[in-house]
């Protein structure tokens, strides 16, 4: 029966799966929480400790008043208990959460388009928040990302701003920063993400202009430098971008939201940074936010758009190869602005937070994906393989599983962009079957993590992100 079951593996049939109610069931309808008025932007982390995900969503408020971030803390099964509010800047119009101080904790930094610079909140440890703490930059910011830019292991700030440049603030260590270094970008710099996109260890940027219709990528030399954008043609106004591998060849590709033309586009990585074809699918009208995440739990990268003039989100499941279904479309609140994607409610797979800027609230859209596993007892695999984490990108914890096809020493470690290990999960002797070991990451800054399979003189290598 064992070597029925491996040959059955080995022509290509699983019989591990994720058990979907088919695409239109692959989301309850929407729960919404109340917020601060003008809800724009939302994220997902664990803030006070307890292990599950809560949620920070920032409000524009009434004509520069009432600008706030509201935190609604996760009472552990999905639902939340009503939003605290904390001020920020003028009119914030992007919300990150990540340890910018290096206590461990997650904290949060807000771009305020009217007053021109950037909001820090620092978490008390418990998910409350010291009053925010200001770094002035250039002439409106519009989007802002925290990670590791120069290599020195605290999280840094990358900045766009529609006064055509990008602004870098390198973190001293302690939640302070440096004074902003501004780099070109294109015109009307409106989003930014950054990842690892030409295979050289350290995190380059990608940012989408509106005005030019066009994405800049500028390649880090290694020390939170930049050199010059090179630009690539992305629809009619661009107004999201996320990085992540979409046709699994281990580079980090880009999805790119086109407001005016009513799509996505996709550009593939050449592996060095560079982007080559294109791929463009419709979507809902005018299409505000994208995200990329595993939604269907089949180890590929699928994608979540919100449509703020349909009122809805698309979801596109990704063929495995890069290319995706045609969307299936989900009710969200009243015009949807920004989308998040994360485990929610604890059940391993990720759920959906929408900010709804006229509903002023944020809607929770649980995952009805069930998973199910063969019977580790007569589950023999016929080769060694180590398999996507899940979730990925993950924020604190992941699940990394892989296959032995016989008994014997294994380790599995985990490695920074530096080679460096930073942790081994595994070293031992282990049976022969499928494995699963999670990850808890909460002690690491965000970024990219490879780790890394060795057993019966055989190694394999992933790449993982990590996202607080």
């Amino acid at each position: 029966m064992k070597k029925l079951i491996c040959l059955f593996l080995c022509m290509g049939l699983s019989l591990t799966a994720s058990n979907v109610l088919g695409q239109d069931s692959l989301f309850s309808p929407p729960v919404n929480y109340g917020t601060g008025r003008g809800p724009y932007s939302v994220c997902s982390a664990d803030f006070d400790g307890d292990s599950d995900n809560d949620l920070a969503v920032i409000n524009t408020g009434d004509s520069g008043s009432d600008s706030t971030v509201s935190i609604l803390l996760n009472n552990g099964d999905g639902t939340f208990i009503p939003a605290v509010n904390y001020d920020v800047g003028a009119v914030p119009v992007s919300v990150y959460s990540a340890d910018l101080d290096g206590d461990s904790d997650i904290d949060l930094v807000t771009a305020n388009v009217h007053s021109d610079n950037v909001s820090m909140l620092f978490n008390n440890g418990d998910g409350t928040f010291s009053s925010a703490i200001h770094y002035g930059i250039d002439d409106n910011p519009m989007s802002v990302f925290a990670i590791d830019l120069d290599g020195d292991g605290d999280n840094d700030l990358a900045v766009a701003n529609t006064s055509d440049d990008v602004s870098i603030l390198l973190n001293n260590d302690d939640g302070t920063f440096a004074s902003a270094v501004n780099y070109e970008a294109g015109n009307g710099p409106y989003s930014i993400y950054s990842a690892d996109l030409d295979g050289d260890s350290d995190n380059d940027l990608a940012v989408a202009n509106r005005y030019s219709d066009d994405i800049s990528i500028l390649l880090n030399n290694g020390d939170g430098s930049f050199q010059s954008p090179v630009h690539y043609g992305a629809g009619n106004h661009p107004s999201s971008i996320y990085s992540a591998d979409l046709d699994g060849d281990s580079d980090n590709d880009l999805a790119v939201t086109n407001r005016y033309s009513w799509n996505v586009y996709i550009l593939f990585n050449n592996g060095d940074g560079t982007f080559g074809p294109v791929r463009i699918y419709r979507v809902g009208n005018y299409p505000r936010s994208v995200f990329s995440v595993d939604l269907d739990n089949d180890y590929d990268n699928d994608l979540a758009v919100v449509n703020y003039a349909a009122g809805n989100i698309s979801i596109l499941l990704n063929n495995g190869d890069g290319s995706f279904q045609e969307p299936v479309n989900f009710e969200a609140g009243n015009h949807p602005i920004s989308v998040y994607c994360t485990d929610i409610d604890g059940d391993s797979d990720n759920d959906l937070a929408v900010a709804n800027y006229w509903g002023h609230n944020v809607s929770i859209l649980l995952n009805n994906t069930v998973q199910t596993s063969v019977d580790p007892e007569i589950y023999i695999p016929c080769k060694i393989e180590i398999l996507q984490n899940y979730p990925n990108p993950f924020n604190a914890t992941t699940t990394i599983s892989f296959d032995l096809m016989q008994k014997g020493s294994t380790e599995l470690s985990v490695y920074n962009l530096a080679g460096q290990k930073v942790e081994t999960l595994v070293d031992e002797k282990m049976e022969a079957g499928q494995h699963n070991i999670t990850w808890d990451a909460s002690t690491y800054s965000s970024g990219v993590y490879f780790y890394k399979l060795t057993a019966n003189n055989k190694t394999q290598t992933k790449r993982m992100t990590l996202m607080k």
